[in-house]
């Protein structure tokens, strides 16, 4: 069964990509050696908090108006399951070589998070954004 403190982490995390300062807390909701697969976006894998705020500072850079809402959210203590609808207009940078086309996209993500020791330690992530954002 989920927790709470699971639920949270998890909320926290959304938190840190829906809104561009929220970046920054990363550090306390991830562990220092998390490495995070795919990272939902197609990328090679993101290896240090600050690569992932990196990361997450280039979505924002590519889309205004940036939201995401959690479709599904289950899992265990050491296992959580989330599905999440992603929505922006792409009208800032390029993202993935694909110039700003000012419109809206709406995308769907698949993640899996593994938690050890009330942190995130290990991410699996995948998405449709590049497809939608080259249809």
């Amino acid at each position: 069964m989920l927790n709470k403190k699971s639920i949270k982490l998890v909320e926290d995390f959304i938190e840190c990509i829906e809104n561009s300062e929220g970046r920054h807390k990363l550090t306390q909701i991830i562990s220092t050696d998390c490495v995070s697969h795919g990272t939902c976006l197609g990328v090679e894998d993101v290896n240090t908090v600050v690569e992932m705020q990196s990361y997450i500072e280039k979505i924002h850079h590519a889309f205004s108006d940036f939201q995401i809402k959690i479709k599904d959210l289950f899992g265990d203590d050491e296992r959580i399951c989330l599905r999440f609808e992603g929505q922006g207009i792409h009208d800032g940078n390029a993202l993935f070589g694909v110039p700003a086309f000012n419109e809206e996209i709406t995308y769907d993500s698949f993640n899996i998070f593994k938690v050890e020791d009330g942190k995130i330690k290990e991410h699996w992530g995948t998405s449709n954004l590049y497809q939608k954002m080259t249809s």
